[in-house]
């Protein structure tokens, strides 16, 4: 069993995989819970323990409800993931009809446009008028998209940006009297029935959804002739990153970087910088060291709840012999919570 000897305060987790070439990977990933600070805190590593997610959740039944969370241990990402679970939340505490909500990371800015419960009116003229809210979950089935009434003998028309939001109708009976987006771009706002704005939000595009689906390869007669069960020889790793298309960096976040949330906390923005942590994990391969840098996978922050995690990755193609790989050692190079003890034990 390979041991992994980590000398962070961050978490740890392994997993083995065997890539479309069949190369034998094992893949570590580091996991840190930070708090996000108030004007002039720093940020500071979170008293609760965090823990990997080593499968998708989601918001409800899978299959009928948006991601939550996507697994962190997978075989590579080829960008970071930045995302975000949370609520809108008017300033204040003063109930509104409409506001942003925005988020920044490095040179990436975003606003959603948040408007409360509507639906349209039954000639199709123009929606209701908004009711009020103070919070407003920024989930993709509030987003727009979803899936027309099912018809006996008929595959339904739906979104396959997004198939559980609201606002998709494929004809005009399917529009009458229906929700519209609470979640949308300022610059495409739903004024037509027929219209088909693109999907807006921070959160995760399930494996399911476009545009992660068309990168996961062709699974034909050829593949099960001749690649099965690996991936097929098209399989396009950027899969691997669920993040919302818009929030996909490449190249890497490397830390540093400065983050701004606004529109999640009655009192005004958040804003700080990612620390920079530089994790170096060494592989022992029968006796040999073979170090490798760690990127940063992931950015999920939870501004409603004062804290965000990081999440850096890395992998090392170990051979047919996976007795040989005895532990990996993960240190931070830069020592960014140099003043924070290190985990009591060596975790396996």
């Amino acid at each position: 069993m390979l041991q992994i000897v980590n000398h962070t305060p961050f978490e740890p987790a392994f997993s083995m995989f065997t890539d479309k070439d069949g190369r034998e990977l094992v893949t570590v990933v580091l996991k840190a819970h930070l708090t996000l600070p108030a004007a002039g805190e720093a940020v500071t590593l979170h008293p609760e323990p965090c823990e990997i997610v080593n499968q998708d959740l989601h918001t409800g039944e899978p299959g009928q409800s948006s991601l939550m969370l996507a697994n962190e241990l997978v075989p590579e990402k080829t960008a970071t993931d930045i995302a975000l679970v949370g609520s809108a939340h008017a300033p204040g505490d003063l109930a509104t009809t409409q506001m942003t909500v925005a988020m920044a990371v490095g040179e990436r800015r975003a606003q959603l446009l948040v408007t409360g419960d509507r639906t349209w009116k039954e000639d199709l003229s123009k929606p209701t008028d908004p009711e009020p809210f103070v919070t407003m979950p920024i989930t993709y089935e509030r987003a727009f998209g979803g899936c027309s009434a099912p018809q006996e003998g008929k595959t339904p028309a739906y979104c396959a940006e997004n198939p559980v939001g609201c606002g998709f109708a494929a004809k005009r009976g399917d529009a009458r009297g229906a929700a519209l987006p609470n979640i949308e771009h300022p610059e495409h706002p739903l004024t037509h029935w027929q219209q088909k704005p693109p999907v807006a939000g921070f959160g995760f595009i399930d494996a399911s959804w476009q545009p992660r689906m068309r990168l996961v390869g062709t699974y034909d007669e050829a593949w099960q002739q001749n690649k099965a069960p690996l991936l097929p020889d098209d399989f396009n790793p950027d899969y691997f990153n669920a993040a919302h298309p818009d929030w996909v960096q490449q190249p890497f976040l490397s830390g540093g970087e400065p983050v701004q949330l606004d529109g999640f906390h009655p009192d005004g923005p958040r804003t700080l910088r990612l620390p920079t942590v530089r994790p170096q994990l060494t592989f022992n391969l029968g006796g040999a060291n073979h170090p490798r840098e760690a990127a940063l996978w992931q950015v999920v922050f939870f501004p409603n709840e004062n804290r965000f995690t990081m999440t850096w990755g890395a992998n090392f193609a170990y051979g047919k012999m996976p007795s040989r790989l005895r532990h990996v050692a993960i240190v931070d190079t830069n020592h960014f919570f140099r003043n924070h003890q290190p985990p009591a034990k060596d975790r396996p």
